[in-house]
């Protein structure tokens, strides 16, 4: 008999632009085919929250705790930003796109993701994650 397994708290981002050809087109990864678990599947980019997206907390800029709390509905016991804060780092590790600012001497600017490297925290100075960036739409526990 199998064990249900219990679903751990997570956060995956689809990115989306208008399309030249179809009215829009969406961002998705390959997962690696050696992978254990879907490999060689396309994905949205994601996973789970870490511990350390709860340290990052209070440098993310653009979005309220008690606002993402009103959007997100959350009963995880995970605070609410930390899932804003999980898709910003997860899009960076899988991806290489970086929601995140610093700031220069004219204030807050987009960083260049290819000044970055991944060995690098969204919990680290001088990166501040935008939580302005994504936008949550539900939240979803199967």
């Amino acid at each position: 008999m199998l064990t249900p397994v219990e679903p751990k708290p997570a956060a995956s981002v689809v990115l989306v632009r208008p399309g030249s050809a179809q009215p829009v087109e969406l961002y998705m990864i390959r997962r690696r085919a050696g992978m254990r678990f879907l490999g060689g599947f396309y994905a949205f980019p994601g996973g789970k929250v870490a511990a350390a997206d709860a340290v990052a907390l209070a440098r993310c800029r653009g979005l309220a705790p008690e606002a993402a709390g009103e959007r997100l509905g959350n009963q995880e016991g995970v605070p609410s930003l930390a899932f804003w804060v999980a898709a910003i780092r997860e899009l960076f590790e899988e991806t290489g796109v970086l929601m995140a600012e610093r700031d220069g001497p004219a204030g807050k600017v987009r960083v260049d993701p290819r000044t970055v490297t991944t060995a690098v925290k969204l919990s680290d100075d001088p990166l501040w994650p935008d939580g302005d960036g994504p936008v949550q739409a539900s939240l979803w526990t199967e």
